[in-house]
């Protein structure tokens, strides 16, 4: 019998989910945390293998490999640090935070729609703050099965992804006026991206994080996690 992928775009994906030893991310990650971050506690971190649990477990487990199955790979930017691979973690730490944090079924989608799609707007890997504000002018194009308000807070939260926190509500108002029920879920998305977009910071060397730019509480026991991944 054939088998069938449950990730029908991404072998990485498809990888991460079908892991059963995590011994050796295990050992890296420790080496790791014990090294460059000796003040977290460790006993109070997610491992990968709990994160993976969580969301397949969660109401909302078809949701995700549905969502990422739907990802328009020819959209991304294409580079080792912030192409394929680097959107898919940050859409698992995304989806974990949403989980995490509670949020509704069509706010946990709007979550993984912003993590595909947040760089779509790079020309190059260095520090760009524009890059959101690029990428948010195709959110139309790539999320046409959205609502035009859901595209616009979709817009907003890439826009001001890769800009300082101070930005954040001028850019809500320029998009989304002065909808205060528009703004709550806007708040919870843009810490939730930039969290997780920051979390996998470990792709970039042991010690790329600094935790002290985590918007969430929650987001500080993904640590552990968010290195396993990157190291499995």
């Amino acid at each position: 019998m054939e088998e069938i992928n449950m990730f029908q775009k991404s072998s990485m994906l498809e990888e991460l989910f079908g892991k059963t030893n995590w011994l050796r991310s295990m050992e890296i990650t420790d080496l790791i945390l014990t090294t460059y971050y000796p003040k977290i506690h460790l006993r109070l971190q997610l491992s990968a293998a709990e994160v993976l649990e969580l969301l397949r477990r969660s109401p909302f487990s078809g949701l995700f490999p549905a969502s990422m199955n739907g990802l328009q790979t020819d959209a991304l930017y294409k580079s080792y640090i912030h192409g394929q691979n680097h959107i898919e973690r940050t859409a698992v730490l995304s989806a974990c935070l949403a989980l995490l944090l509670d949020l509704q079924e069509r706010e946990f989608l709007l979550c993984l729609e912003a993590a595909k799609y947040h760089d779509t707007g790079r020309i190059q890997d260095g520090e760009d703050p524009e890059h959101g504000r690029r990428g948010a002018r195709k959110i139309p194009e790539l999320c046409r099965s959205y609502t035009e308000a859901e595209q616009t807070l979709l817009q907003a939260v890439i826009t001001a992804h890769s800009l300082p926190d101070r930005e954040e509500l001028p850019v809500f108002r320029q998009y989304c006026k002065n909808d205060i029920d528009a703004y709550r879920t806007y708040r919870s998305m843009i810490k939730i991206l930039k969290d997780a977009d920051a979390l996998d910071r470990f792709r970039l060397s042991c010690h790329s994080l600094d935790t002290r730019y985590l918007r969430l509480n929650v987001s500080h026991r993904l640590l552990r996690a968010a290195c396993e991944i990157v190291n499995m």
